[in-house]
C-alpha cells in the first residue's frame, strides 16, 4: 500500500514539472486549515507566498490536540510546504498542487508527569484548491489537501510514525 502511493506521488510529481499553467498564483495569502484525522485535530495558522508563476511556498503555525499512546496531549509546531500549482482549464478558478513538506513540534501530555517530547517529521502535501476571485470577485481561497508526515523522532520510544489526514482552509488573497 505505502509503495502504492510513493509511486503515485511520484508521478504526480513530474507532471507537475512537465504541464503547462495559464494563470499566475497570487503574490500572498493568509488564513486558516482545519486538520483532522484519528490520532491529530486542530487548526494552522498559514502564509503562502508565491515564488514565481506556478510554485508557491506555504508556512504554518500548528496548534492540535493528539492522543497518543495513550495520553491525550497538546501539539505546538511549525510546518513547510513547497508547492507546484497546476490550474484545471474548466472549470475557471480550481487548481490542484503537490510537493514536498515537513513539520516540527512539541508535544505536551496534559496529564500525568511527563515531559515535553519534540518531533520532527517530512512527508509531501497534496490538494486542490478554488479561487473565488476569478469568479465571484471575492478576495479568498478555498481548499483541500492532505499532507501525509512520516516523523523520525518518534516522541515516546525512538521509533518512527505516520501522521495523515485531510484539512479543508479558508485563505484571503493579498
Amino acid at each position: 500500500m505505502r509503495l502504492k502511493s510513493v509511486i503515485c506521488a511520484a508521478a504526480a510529481v513530474v507532471v507537475c514539472f512537465t504541464a503547462s499553467a495559464n494563470a499566475e498564483l497570487h503574490p500572498q495569502t493568509i488564513g486558516l486549515r482545519f486538520s483532522g484525522e484519528a490520532k491529530l485535530w486542530g487548526a494552522e495558522l498559514s502564509y503562502q507566498k508565491a515564488l514565481g508563476e506556478t510554485n508557491r511556498l506555504e508556512l504554518g503555525l500548528l496548534y492540535g490536540e493528539r492522543d497518543y499512546k495513550g495520553c491525550n496531549g497538546t501539539i505546538y509546531g511549525i510546518a513547510v510546504a513547497y508547492q507546484w500549482h497546476v490550474p484545471f482549464e474548466n472549470p475557471a478558478g480550481f487548481a490542484w498542487y503537490v510537493g514536498p513538506a515537513a513539520s516540527a513540534f512539541t508535544f505536551i501530555c496534559n496529564w500525568g508527569n511527563h515531559n515535553p517530547r519534540q518531533n520532527a517529521g517530512v512527508g509531501a502535501q497534496i490538494g486542490v484548491d478554488y479561487d473565488l476571485q476569478t469568479t465571484n470577485s471575492i478576495p479568498m481561497v478555498i481548499s483541500l489537501d492532505a499532507r501525509p508526515i512520516i516523523s523520525f523522532l518518534d516522541m515516546k520510544d525512538g521509533g518512527t510514525d505516520f501522521l495523515w489526514g485531510i484539512s479543508a482552509g479558508v485563505r484571503y488573497l493579498f
